[in-house]
């Protein structure tokens, strides 16, 4: 029988953090669809501390060639989507001690069974903040501050009550390898019985993420790693590395 995971001391590190063994250094298995945020929180800090090298490397090698595809048509729709695959894999690999800056481009090597998925999950994600924000867009063309006003509330409504919940869909597409609505129904399912943990994660995250320009902005580098994996701990507590 498999044993048990359990939480590793600092002094008792292994590479995957969710792999059956006597220690490990970062988080803890929590019940099917659950995760405690000041775990994920904590290993978001850890994470981006000890991998904050090969993190930056891999944002900005990432960021740097998905502008260079942005700007052409084709490279928006046939480069990015399976960039993005790749950083997502790239953040689950750095969880698991197993990441490498190439990883970003891991995607190319499955090119048909990814832009597919990943363009679906695109366009999902996109008619979603579209509309969201379709009551504020209409307030904006007909010029009525109320209805603005009112399609502001309706947005910041919607993305806490179901945006938030999508959010691990990415997650879900390139670590299950399953489709872009399969993904959004697994998030959307995981999520069900923590809704408002996904609110409180979401807010707070998002703090942490902009905390860094306290630090005159140099530091909105390591707070958007943290933010970044802690998201990653957060999916890694309800889905361990089998």
């Amino acid at each position: 029988m498999p044993k048990t995971p359990v939480r590793a001391t600092e002094s008792a590190r292994t590479d995957n953090p969710y792999q059956t063994t006597e220690a490990r250094p970062y988080g803890g298995v929590a019940p099917a669809g659950e995760f405690d945020i000041g775990t994920a929180i904590r290993d978001g800090l850890r994470l981006a501390k000890d991998n904050f090298g090969l993190w930056l490397g891999g944002t900005f090698v990432f960021g740097i060639v998905g502008m260079i595809a942005a700007v052409t048509v084709i490279g928006f729709f046939v480069a990015l989507p399976v960039l993005f695959w790749g950083y997502i894999r790239f953040c689950l690999n750095i969880f698991d001690g197993k990441a490498a800056i190439g990883d970003i481009f891991s995607g190319f090597s499955r090119f048909g069974a990814v832009l597919g998925p990943m363009l679906v999950l695109f366009i999902l994600y996109s008619l979603l903040g579209v509309l969201s924000q379709s009551v504020q867009i209409a307030g904006d063309v007909l010029g009525s501050s109320l209805l603005s006003g009112l399609g502001g509330l309706v947005n910041l409504v919607f993305t806490f009550a179901v945006l938030v919940r999508l959010y691990f869909g990415g997650y879900y597409l390139v670590d299950k390898d399953i489709s872009a609505f399969e993904s959004m129904e697994a998030s959307w399912s995981a999520t069900g019985s923590i809704k408002v943990r996904m609110i409180g994660f979401s807010a707070l995250s998002g703090l942490v993420a902009m905390s860094g320009i306290l630090l005159l902005g140099i530091g909105v580098l390591f707070t958007s790693g943290v933010a970044t994996m802690a998201w990653t701990s957060a999916y890694r507590q309800m889905n361990p590395q089998s």
